[in-house]
């Protein structure tokens, strides 16, 4: 979202000679459109907080004004319709720093649709993954939405290692609140493939433990 970062990514395309085939769009993606204002930052800040709405750059007037830059937001649904992107999304990443879950309301209907073969979002314990804050989304609330959506989403740990929380999967100490990837999809394909790794790497896990004292159950459930 922010200016300094879209011109970076900008120049990166040129400078590697993908401007061909990499459009760059200074947006902020949201579960709504309108406004907002982006902190003026250095090139390579990933974490930074929008302000909504004219009221906010009221604040300071003058002085807030010439620190923050003025930022179209956009729901993905719109923005998909807008542009007239293909039908079928092969692969989604999103990694908002902690506003994944309202990307993820903001392009309903395109799951809806089942348009995105691949998503892949981030999880942890910041902006709305906190329980602190006033509007908090738990990974239980977004990963339910996406299963009612005909999506089976799996935690990524280390190389080869998916861990299914949906579709029957879910337990609770999921909901653990640190930095972890979530991958999304709805392609019986690709399901089958990632359940082989994922079954391959619990085979290993099994083996490797063979003997030893369990603490409980086993969380991964054969479909």
């Amino acid at each position: 979202m922010t200016v300094a970062n879209s011109l970076l990514l900008r120049h990166l395309t040129n400078a590697t000679n993908l401007d061909g085939m990499i459009t760059v769009h200074n947006l902020a993606a949201s579960n709504e459109s309108g406004t907002i204002y982006s902190p003026k930052v250095t090139m390579g800040t990933e974490y930074a907080v929008a302000r909504n709405g004219i009221e906010s750059v009221r604040i300071n007037h003058h002085h807030q004004r010439e620190a923050l830059d003025r930022v179209e937001q956009v729901m993905i649904d719109a923005f998909v319709s807008r542009r007239e992107l293909p039908r079928v999304i092969d692969v989604c990443t999103i990694d908002t720093e902690g506003h994944d879950p309202l990307v993820l309301e903001g392009m309903s209907a395109m799951l809806k649709e089942k348009r995105i073969t691949l998503l892949e979002f981030e999880y942890h314990t910041k902006g709305f993954w906190s329980p602190y804050h006033r509007e908090s989304r738990s990974l239980r609330q977004v990963t339910a939405m996406l299963d009612q959506m005909g999506y089976r989403c799996y935690l990524e740990g280390p190389p080869a290692l998916y861990l299914p929380i949906t579709q029957g999967c879910w337990r609770p100490t999921f909901e653990r609140h640190k930095w972890s990837n979530v991958f999304c999809t709805h392609g019986a394909q690709a399901r089958a493939i990632i359940d082989a790794k994922a079954w391959a790497a619990f085979d290993l896990r099994a083996k490797t433990t063979k003997g030893s004292r369990r603490s409980g159950p086993t969380t991964l459930v054969r479909h």
